[in-house]
């Protein structure tokens, strides 16, 4: 649920001022990206064009590249043959960004991006390239409808400022096989649009709307998905940066997906955006004044319902909904159903 698509300038060498600082910044965005593809958190997508345009602007193969480029900027820490190793690697293991938004053909005039992502003194291949990846994905994210539509951000070398970049152009050619294209009409036609931009994993996840993910949420995993990354964005706006990898864990009930749908907790963006607040100060144990056992009745006397060594209960999730759940006795959260107010029931 979560991709991302390397623009094709990131893995040509730096060009123009060839200075220690830009030698290290290519390095380890390298090294960084490398990692995010390793973990598995995230589907990572090249055009494929991008080893086209590489051949076609003289920036591949890489190892003559970097020879020179680590030599004039004096690093010895790394070597051209390790660093290509690594950028080939990525290249070759990056799934097809055509395949996935299924766009076969794009062309455009008058095309302007605000901040422009071409780097500095790139050749003419190197720019129609990564114009044409940031023009695909602004495309079927101001029409589109699916996750990869939604959510996909533009993997960059050098921080911009901005979580997005702005984009205007003048269509005149869109080939694809998608089926929520049709409001683009009948080209030539005037477009404009955006993107998410991000030189980091934070950036990414920073930049992601967790609402949307919940909303497009189809399965247990994707819903899980929303959650974290809502949960890792309320961390870190709290100043509390935690690795995704770190978060602490929790399970949903097999129902769980179940109860949001059956409250239109998805469609009501609203109590979608409380739901992930209250799950995430849930996990968190923040605002704890909310919570209350949940009993079998609305009496303070009637019994707590159990389920073996697992205590049920509730929160808060605004004055009409409340979020039940299970403290379990293996120390893990179980998130079990969002229900109206007067509804006491837990699934088991």
């Amino acid at each position: 649920m979560l991709s991302v698509t390397i623009e094709p300038g990131f893995f040509a060498p730096p060009f123009g001022a060839r200075t220690r600082e830009t030698v290290q910044n290519y390095v380890d965005s390298l090294l960084a990206w490398k990692g995010v593809l390793d973990s598995g958190h995230v589907f990572v997508h090249v055009s494929e064009r991008t080893s086209e345009a590489l051949l076609l602007s003289n920036s591949y193969p890489l190892r003559p590249w970097l020879r020179a480029l680590l030599a004039e900027a004096r690093v010895v820490e790394y070597d051209a043959n390790t660093i290509a190793i690594v950028a080939e690697t990525v290249l070759a293991r990056s799934a097809s960004l055509e395949e996935a938004i299924r766009v076969t053909d794009l062309l455009a005039e008058d095309l302007r991006m605000t901040p422009s992502l071409v780097y500095e003194d790139a050749p003419e291949e190197i720019r129609a390239a990564t114009e044409r990846v940031v023009l695909m994905l602004a495309i079927v994210r101001a029409f589109g409808t699916d996750a990869i539509a939604l959510t996909n951000g533009i993997v960059i070398r050098e921080t911009r400022n901005v979580p997005e970049v702005n984009i205007r152009a003048v269509i005149t050619i869109l080939e694809h096989t998608r089926t929520d294209l049709g409001e683009m009409g009948d080209l030539p036609k005037a477009f404009e649009g955006r993107s998410i931009i991000c030189p980091s994993f934070h950036d990414y996840l920073m930049a992601l709307d967790e609402c949307t993910l919940w909303r497009l949420a189809k399965s247990d995993a994707e819903m899980e998905i929303a959650i974290k990354t809502s949960h890792y964005k309320g961390r870190a706006l709290r100043g509390e940066l935690t690795a995704w990898e770190a978060l602490p864990t929790f399970r949903l009930n097999a129902k769980f997906l179940r109860s949001v749908k059956a409250c239109r907790a998805q469609e009501d963006a609203a109590l979608g955006r409380s739901s992930l607040r209250a799950i995430s100060e849930t996990i968190d144990g923040l605002q704890m004044a909310a919570t209350h056992i949940l009993r079998t009745g609305e009496g303070p006397n009637d019994p707590p319902i159990t389920r073996g060594v697992d205590h049920a209960w509730r929160r808060d999730v605004d004055h009409e909904y409340h979020l039940h759940y299970w403290l379990c006795g293996d120390g893990q959260l179980e998130l079990s159903c969002i229900v109206r107010h007067n509804t006491f029931e837990i699934n088991r």
